[in-house]
């Protein structure tokens, strides 16, 4: 509820070892992207860590993406503990592994342990693998593929196998595997046989990978249940309301492939959300980036009716058809280049706000060049009526530090007051998104006074 479960975008350090209210754009880690459960977020790529197809970035500081998986570690060989942590040293004796040939070992657990000699290069204590090279030894009592990571870790429909023979010094992902059953949209799809795929930069770089079972023909891989309660509403719950009473308005026919059912404001946000890439490649005609959410969005200067996040700005990748997203409007210089609006720097913060409030106003006589526009945007003196709003106006944050606002404000009568003292909107309470800075206004409670 501090938000110290963030990555700061402007830094690229993580949030979570200083907390601090507010400092991050999103909530949760972007699409793509994988929560190392302290605040950092690192790319989805890097969680899958046996893949080679790309050099491999920095593990989570923690290590969780390779919790339960460590011998495929990229960067430095570790062996898996019982608790699913890694151990880096050489020579680690597992008590779970007296003898390799122990009597009270299955043929399965016997190959999972060889198997991960192999990927370790014989770092735990027992390892036959500095004597004899494990993949001959698998060869005799071991399948010719098997499973790691364990079923599940990944991904509850996606399993991966090694291949492995005796010419070769260690074994290699061999292919994708996807089991089970998946939900989808107005049903649920049974395989009834495991369907293998090959090992693929495309089968791994997408997390939600497993969707693609939505797009099977069900009497190839198995059937479709319209009767299990394991489904996607068929209208992607147009027809339902909010615990507060609001009605649901997201747009059934995005993501027309796989049926994948998104948040409206997730259509061209500039993050890819359906298998097909429908959400952001498909020209639509109505304005999803309204609201609360739209004063705090980028939206282009133009009618492309693009909703972009603070992360998709100045990434040196177009969203907008005009650029300015990239470049800035009226100078044609680089945001990037720009913008100092960051953990330790904040001085252009709120010339950014503006040019993202500005990028919303619909009246095009009112969208002026921005590039004097700090200016006018004092960090000294504000309105008396945004103090204890919820926003950062001063430099420092000072107008909304909650030992002033918590004992002294008071807030009018259509306003709803944080548990921090700040003062936001009634139709911002339980909407989805935190206004409050501890996030109050989401946690379902009502304050009545007499």
């Amino acid at each position: 509820m501090d938000w110290s479960d963030e990555l700061d975008r402007g830094s690229g350090t993580s949030c979570s070892f200083t907390p601090n209210t507010m400092e991050c754009d999103e909530h949760i880690c972007p699409h793509g992207s994988y929560s190392c459960g302290d605040g950092q977020c690192i790319d989805w790529l890097t969680r899958m860590a046996f893949q080679r197809f790309v050099p491999a970035e920095d593990d989570c500081f923690n290590k969780r993406n390779l919790n339960y998986m460590c011998e495929i570690s990229p960067h430095r060989h570790a062996w898996t503990l019982p608790n699913g942590l890694c151990w880096p040293d050489r020579g680690y004796d597992d008590p779970l592994w007296n003898a390799v040939d122990a009597s009270t070992l299955s043929a399965s657990e016997t190959c999972q342990y060889l198997l991960r000699c192999a990927l370790s290069d014989g770092l735990e204590h027992e390892c036959p693998c500095n004597r004899l090279n494990c993949t001959q030894i698998m060869t005799e009592v071991c399948p010719s593929v098997l499973i790691y990571p364990p079923k599940g870790l990944i991904n509850p429909n996606v399993l991966f196998y090694y291949n492995f023979n005796r010419s070769e010094e260690s074994p290699t992902v061999g292919g994708v595997l996807f089991v089970g059953s998946h939900r989808c949209r107005g049903y649920e799809i049974n395989i009834n046989e495991s369907i293998g795929v090959p090992y693929s930069l495309g089968s791994i770089m997408y997390s939600r990978v497993n969707n693609i079972l939505c797009t099977l023909n069900e009497h190839s891989v198995g059937y479709k249940n319209y009767f299990s309660i394991l489904q996607y509403d068929k209208f992607c719950y147009n027809n339902s309301r909010t615990f507060n009473g609001r009605p649901y308005a997201v747009n059934p026919d995005i993501c027309h492939t796989a049926g994948e059912c998104i948040s409206q404001y997730r259509i061209h946000d500039g993050v890819v959300n359906c298998f097909d890439e429908d959400d952001e490649l498909r020209n639509i005609d109505k304005d999803y980036c309204t609201g609360n959410v739209g004063q705090h969005r980028f939206q282009c200067f133009n009618n492309e009716h693009k909703c972009l996040p603070l992360t998709e700005l100045g990434t040196r990748r177009n969203h907008c058809s005009n650029s300015y997203d990239e470049m800035w409007y009226g100078l044609g210089s680089l945001l990037k280049d720009r913008i100092n609006c960051q953990e330790r720097n904040t001085g252009d913060c709120d010339l950014l706000k503006e040019y993202i409030r500005q990028s919303s106003v619909k009246n095009s006589s009112n969208n002026v060049s921005l590039a004097h526009s700090q200016q006018l945007l004092s960090i000294n003196q504000i309105p008396f009526r945004s103090y204890c709003d919820s926003f950062w106006d001063l430099y420092g944050h000072s107008d909304e530090l909650p030992s002033m606002c918590r004992h002294w404000w008071v807030c009018q009568n259509d306003q709803y007051q944080c548990q921090t003292g700040q003062c936001i909107e009634l139709d911002w309470v339980c909407d989805g998104e935190w206004d409050c800075s501890d996030a109050s206004d989401e946690e379902a409670l009502v304050l009545i006074k007499d």
